[in-house]
């Protein structure tokens, strides 16, 4: 599902902008409503898969990022000396209130899942008559046994760039459920004179370390992207 998603998301994408009149966030936008689309004339069980969906675009500036789901955008951005975080994105997960309230007003439940009675694990998003799916996110791109519930519009957020600015870095829940911003950030910048292809491997690896350092046998799906802003910026294409 996912590499089906980033491919036609791609191929969207770069469609959208080549019509004159779209934006950087109105292409990102529309391109995500296709992708979404798409899945149900794709030979793919989308049921109960899906995947998040994070994009970036550095433009005149900017950078303009669309985002569904709980993967996220982060810049990392010189202060008093040192490297410091700034959140571009927010995690779409059930109790985040105007999340849980769209859900409800849907007709969906969010409830934590509770064998024997017991709470476990994170609010998820559930049908209203039956113990389904338990999606621990709110927006997502597939999973349409959700639809209607769980949406795949994205939010679309620009932030201006300034030379203070050094890391662009996007990753799913496998790197933020076991690291803070902060914690990515401090470990970018102390592998900041490898290549961004090492420093994203390392961060890779060093997430994973910690999963399995908290006593668990099994890791959530770690994927991200380090990208080394260079100034001046080069021209988007």
């Amino acid at each position: 599902m996912s590499a089906f998603v980033a491919q036609r998301f791609t191929r969207e994408f770069r469609s959208s902008l080549s019509h004159k009149y779209s934006t950087v966030a109105t292409a990102l936008q529309h391109s995500c409503r296709r992708t979404a689309a798409s899945i149900r004339d794709a030979a793919l069980d989308s049921l109960m898969t899906g995947t998040t969906l994070a994009a970036a675009v550095v433009h005149e500036g900017y950078v303009t990022c669309a985002n569904l789901g709980d993967s996220r955008i982060i810049v990392a951005t010189l202060r008093n000396g040192g490297l410091v975080p700034v959140a571009l994105t927010e995690d779409h997960a059930p109790e985040v209130p105007r999340e849980r309230k769209r859900i409800e007003s849907a007709g969906g439940r969010v409830e934590r899942w509770t064998p024997s009675g017991v709470d476990t694990g994170p609010p998820r998003v559930w049908l209203k008559d039956k113990r389904l799916p338990g999606l621990s996110i709110s927006r997502a791109i597939g999973d349409t046994i959700l639809s209607g519930i769980v949406t795949s519009e994205p939010d679309i957020t620009a932030y201006s760039l300034s030379e203070q600015d050094q890391f662009l870095i996007v990753a799913t829940d496998g790197i933020w459920n076991v690291m803070t911003n902060q914690d990515v950030v401090q470990f970018v910048s102390a592998h900041a004179n490898n290549s961004p292809q090492r420093i994203t491997e390392a961060l890779v690896r060093h997430a994973a370390t910690r999963w399995f350092a908290n006593g668990g046998d099994t890791i959530d799906d770690i994927s991200a992207i380090v990208v080394k802003l260079h100034w001046p910026l080069e021209p988007f294409p």
